[in-house]
């Protein structure tokens, strides 16, 4: 069953690599309408107007603060933008694939947090954040770090696409259609992430709330897609 997992997973994966390298980003912040794959999809928002779920499983996501959904997530530098989504998205997931279109407007000098899951009994579940200090994409689990390869693109203020696949104890990030470095080996435990305590664009120190406006994720999401 977990080889057949894979598979999937890497299908999803190439899939959404494919879509992202036939759209260029770099130079207009509304990115064109994609064809998303729908094998194990467990929720894809394209942020036209609303933050709905257009994968028909209706996990629709929730605006949070100022944060403004117009062709793109916009999510303004402060302690209050972000995006709760279902928990169970992610919730009781082993194997998944997170993608997304991002442009990051502010990087902070330490965490910059993507998504992050929480519970109450651990604030730091999980997550997905860029790590400016080390330059390096950084996959939480459980309070424990896990460091992709040191990668700079996040940085010049454009549109990227990025993809985090978990696989088993194997966890890979692509930016723009490239593996970087080689996998990293992580827990293969399934998550945990409470009702409430799923958030984009905002770090969690207790579930749902205590965000810091110097961990959070300011400029824009588009097409963000979850399997």
């Amino acid at each position: 069953m977990r080889q057949i997992a894979g598979i999937l997973l890497v299908i999803v994966a190439v899939a959404t690599l494919l879509i992202a390298c036939s759209d260029d980003k770099s130079t207009t912040p509304t990115p064109p309408a994609v064809v998303v794959p729908s094998d194990s999809l467990q929720a894809v928002y394209a942020f036209t107007s609303d933050a709905s779920d257009g994968s028909g499983a209706g996990n629709h996501g929730t605006l949070l603060g100022t944060a403004a959904a117009s062709d793109s997530l916009v999510l303004n530098n402060n302690s209050v933008d972000g995006l709760d989504l279902p928990h169970g998205v992610l919730n009781g997931l082993g194997d998944f694939t997170v993608s997304v279109w991002m442009r990051v407007l502010v990087v902070h000098a330490s965490a910059n947090m993507f998504i992050s899951g929480a519970t109450a009994a651990n604030a730091n579940a999980f997550g997905i954040w860029y790590w400016n200090t080390n330059d390096s994409w950084v996959m939480t689990i459980n309070s424990n770090n896990y460091l992709y390869p040191a990668d700079t693109t996040i940085i010049d203020q454009t549109w990227h696409h990025l993809a985090f696949v978990r696989e088993g104890d194997s966890n890979s990030v692509y930016v723009d259609g490239v593996l970087i470095g080689a996998p990293v080996p992580v827990p293969s435990a399934a998550l945990t992430v409470d009702a409430g305590g799923l958030i984009v664009g905002q770090d969690q120190d207790l579930v749902g709330g205590e965000f810091d406006a110097s961990q959070c994720l300011a400029g824009n999401l588009d097409n963000l897609r979850i399997y």
